[in-house]
C-alpha cells in the first residue's frame, strides 16, 4: 500500500512571485489559491485568457451583489467567454473563491450554496449557461 501526502502551498511564496510578474494584489490572491505549485502558477499567469476571465467573473459578483437582473444578462456575457470545460470549470473555481473572500455580505452563503448547486448541475452534463442562470435565479 501507498499513501500519497499533499503537503501544505506557501501562499505568501506564491502571492509574491505573482505579484513580481506584474499582476495585481487581487489577481495575484486568487491564482496563488488556485495554483498547486509555483510552475502550476507561472503556467496560469501566462494564460491571458484566464486573467480575462477572473476579471469577468470578479465584474459578474459586483453586478449579482447589486442587481440580480442585471447579472443574467451579465452571466450570458460570462458564458460566452468560456467556450471549453478547462475554462467552465476555472470560472466555477474564481467564482467559489471570489464569493468565499466576500464573506461579510449577508448573500454571500447563500450565492456559495448556489454556486455549488450550479457546479454540480454543470457536471451531471447540464449546459454551462443554463447552470449559471439558474444560479442566478434561484
Amino acid at each position: 500500500r501507498t499513501q500519497v501526502f499533499q503537503f501544505p502551498k506557501n501562499r505568501l511564496l506564491l502571492v509574491e512571485q505573482a505579484e513580481k510578474s506584474g499582476l495585481l494584489k487581487s489577481q495575484a490572491n486568487i491564482l496563488s489559491d488556485l495554483a498547486k505549485t509555483p510552475s502550476h502558477l507561472e503556467e496560469l499567469i501566462q494564460n491571458k485568457k484566464r486573467l480575462d476571465l477572473i476579471q469577468v467573473v470578479e465584474r459578474f459578483i459586483d453586478v449579482l451583489f447589486k442587481d440580480e437582473l442585471l447579472a443574467y444578462l451579465e452571466a450570458a456575457w460570462m458564458v460566452r467567454l468560456a467556450n471549453d470545460k478547462d475554462e467552465q470549470e476555472f470560472i466555477f473555481q474564481v467564482l467559489t473563491i471570489l464569493l468565499a473572500g466576500r464573506f461579510n455580505h449577508e448573500q454571500s452563503l447563500s450565492y456559495l450554496k448556489k454556486t455549488y448547486k450550479a457546479h454540480l448541475m454543470w457536471q451531471s452534463n447540464v449546459s454551462f449557461q443554463n447552470a449559471i442562470e439558474y444560479m442566478v435565479i434561484s
